[in-house]
Parts: C-alpha cells; sequence; structure tokens
C-alpha cells in the first residue's frame, strides 16, 4: 500500500511549482479569497499568475489541490487555457 504523505509535502510541491513557473502562490488568512468583488475558498489565474487560496476555509486541502490542477493543466497545454 502506498503511503499518503502529509499535507505539509504537498503544499511545499504547490509552492515550488508556482515559483518555477513564475506563479504568484497566496495563502491567505481566513475563510474567503476575494477576487473580483466575489469571495471564493480560492482560485487560479493564467494572466496574472496568480494560485491562491483560503487556508482557514474548512476545505482548504481540497481548495488547493483542485487550484493545483489548474496550474498542472497549463503546464501540461490542455486546450481550454489556450
Amino acid at each position: 500500500m502506498k503511503k499518503i504523505k502529509p499535507f505539509s509535502e504537498f503544499l511545499k510541491v504547490v509552492k515550488a511549482d508556482c515559483k518555477k513557473h513564475g506563479y504568484r502562490f497566496l495563502q491567505c488568512k481566513g475563510k474567503y479569497v476575494t477576487t473580483m468583488g466575489t469571495k471564493t475558498s480560492g482560485y487560479f489565474c493564467d494572466n496574472p499568475r496568480v494560485l491562491a487560496y483560503a487556508k482557514d476555509s474548512p476545505d482548504h486541502k481540497l481548495t488547493l489541490a483542485h487550484e493545483y490542477c489548474h496550474l498542472t493543466q497549463v503546464l501540461d497545454g490542455f486546450a481550454l487555457w489556450k
């Protein structure tokens, strides 16, 4: 059985990938991140390059994983982001 690494290890991967590919990583305090006047638990934007999540949101781990998926889609050349 494969050992599941702690969230802190995943967080390091996300931060490193953001830095490597020129994305600003925002780990926001509170339950919400506000973008364009809308409260949300996280967001990803390719222009400007930002990946953000609210670290006090009840689902912060799932939110970060979701936003990170968008980053990997961009890096993989997924047509949606072109």
